[in-house]
């Protein structure tokens, strides 16, 4: 499995730590990585999996989509802003 901590990510947490990006579905995986484009090269086609995760043991874990997740901060803007930066500061300490 691989956890995004390149910076390039919305919520990317810095090396030795990172972010594991899960969705609902497929679709939802599409448009969170190609959304916009009209146009998806066959190469990143072909360099993605989709992987069905199963949580077993106890683990934190942030549902940023729960209506009660504006207690920790989270609005719509960090669904649309581009100010990666201020999202990432939202996972220090997770």
């Amino acid at each position: 499995m691989w956890f995004a901590n390149g910076g390039h990510g919305r919520f990317d947490l810095a090396d030795p730590d990172g972010t594991c990006y899960t969705v609902e579905s497929e679709q939802i995986t599409l448009l969170e990585t190609w959304g916009g484009m009209r146009v998806v090269p066959s190469t990143e086609l072909t360099a993605r999996a989709v992987t069905r995760l199963e949580i077993v043991d106890s683990r934190s874990l942030a549902d940023l989509t729960s209506n009660t997740a504006t207690q920790f901060g989270v609005t719509a803007e960090n669904f649309s802003t581009g100010n990666y930066q201020a999202d990432t500061a939202m996972g220090i300490g997770a």
